[in-house]
């Protein structure tokens, strides 16, 4: 028993001994497990707030593309950006003077007129201005003065002026190289000859055809002779109305259209016959945005003048202004009764016309002045009447011949290249579609869309024929 006790309490002993051991190598396992783990494992606490700042930066810059989105009338990429409508874009216009070193002024109604430059050695000045109409005064010193309202637009930026004075005779200039003595002047028959030639100077004013050669160089030596007749003789009323005539003709071709407007209407108060003061008034109530003024005016002047050409043709420019062209054309109308108008009013007359759809009418005023005045422009407008006339082959002429005035004109070559797509002449359109393409890379003058399908149209035509 006594043995058998030793042994089993040496087994007892001996798995206690075990199970202590046992016990310790658990215990270093659980301290060096988490301690290991500890260094592998990932910091969850830094990954979550990393996590958050990046999830946030994501919502942050998926709202900013929403609030784009928005912007843009869309969300996401289902929807395309709208583009805002450019702003209008200046045109360059060229103004063109027989004289170079020749002033160009804009005038502004009712204010001094503001300097656009001086032409170039060769007579040109190009600059950027916006569509619509424009009152201009083109000046050489020295020589004419000429004041024109233009109308800027797609296809008509080149405006011509003439300003040189005539060229003496070869007689006159030998004459004047060897001068001969001369008797001493007569001052009467001097003063004679200064009377004569004011009344000459208005005889022109109100002419028509002779206006427009009217300098400011006439009306200072008018108003010489006027103020030295006054002086002998100042209680008279129409030699007082003369002189402010012709200071307010002065002013009027200086562009100060406010001190003009003065003048005239004192010379009108002096004496209410003289009908070049009623004329005079009614230009300078027009150049001011006074129309209908201008209108009273300008009837007043018929009234006195039944003949007057001129006055007819201002209440028609009136009425224009006005937006009344039906009113317009029965006083143009009226003027060609009377005579024929001045250069510079023909195409007018004809613009009028293609507005109203009178095909036929503008048709006539533009072949008269494509006789003296042949232009890239005037040639596109006949183009234009041709077509409104239902008469493409003659169109596509006009257009040809505008492109072969003026190679560098996108008008004329789209027009050109319309017509003959049209007249199924596809060589001739694709060449010209393609020419009005390169030369109008902006699609100011012409439908940039439009062009490039006719084109591509006219290729695949081509290519069907091989």
């Amino acid at each position: 028993m006594t043995n058998m006790y030793r042994k089993t309490f040496i087994e007892i002993s001996t798995i206690q001994r075990l199970a202590a051991c046992a016990s310790l190598l658990l215990a270093s396992l659980v301290y060096e497990v988490p301690a290991a783990a500890a260094q592998n494992r990932p910091n969850i606490a830094n990954d979550a707030v990393t996590t958050e700042k990046k999830n946030g930066a994501e919502k942050d810059k998926d709202a900013g593309k929403q609030a784009d989105d928005k912007r843009v009338g869309g969300s996401g990429g289902n929807r395309r950006r709208q583009r805002s409508t450019p702003p209008a874009v200046p045109l360059e216009v060229v103004f063109t003077t027989d004289l170079p070193e020749s002033d160009i002024f804009l005038n502004s109604p009712g204010g001094r007129p503001q300097k656009l430059g001086k032409t170039d050695a060769e007579g040109k000045l190009a600059v950027k201005l916006p569509r619509g109409t424009h009152s201009v005064t083109v000046s050489h010193i020295g020589h004419r003065t000429e004041r024109s309202e233009i109308e800027v637009r797609p296809g008509n930026t080149n405006f011509s002026f003439s300003v040189a004075l005539p060229e003496p005779k070869a007689d006159t200039v030998a004459a004047k190289a060897e001068p001969t003595p001369t008797p001493a002047e007569d001052p009467a028959e001097k003063e004679a000859a200064a009377a004569a030639a004011a009344e000459e100077t208005a005889k022109r004013f109100l002419d028509a055809q002779k206006t427009e050669s009217v300098t400011a160089n006439d009306w200072q030596l008018f108003a010489t002779h006027t103020n030295a007749a006054l002086e002998k003789d100042p209680g008279n009323a129409l030699l007082k109305a003369q002189s402010l005539f012709a200071q307010g003709q002065l002013d009027y071709l200086r562009g100060d259209y406010p001190s003009a407007l003065v003048a005239f209407n004192k010379a009108v108060l002096a004496a209410p016959e003289l009908i070049s003061a009623h004329y005079g008034l009614g230009n300078a109530y027009l150049a001011t945005n006074q129309p209908a003024q201008a209108i009273k005016a300008y009837q007043r002047a018929a009234e006195l003048n039944p003949d007057l050409v001129l006055a007819y043709k201002g209440i028609g420019d009136a009425y224009t202004k006005q937006g009344k062209n039906k009113e317009a054309n029965v006083y143009y109308q009226r003027a060609k009764r009377f005579g024929p108008l001045p250069s510079s009013s023909n195409m007018d007359t004809a613009l009028l016309s293609m507005k109203r759809k009178r095909w036929a009418e503008a048709l006539k005023e533009l072949l008269e002045i494509s006789k003296t005045q042949p232009s890239a422009d005037v040639y596109i407008y006949i183009g234009d009447s041709y077509d409104g006339m239902k008469q493409p082959l003659s169109a596509s002429e006009a257009y040809q011949k505008a492109s072969e005035l003026d190679p560098k004109s996108a008008l004329a070559a789209y027009r050109y290249g319309e017509k003959m797509f049209e007249l199924r002449e596809y060589p001739k359109a694709m060449e010209a579609l393609e020419r009005a393409l390169a030369l109008d890379q902006t699609g100011i003058t012409i439908n940039r869309k439009r062009a490039r399908e006719m084109a591509d149209k006219a290729a695949e035509q081509l290519r069907k024929l091989k």
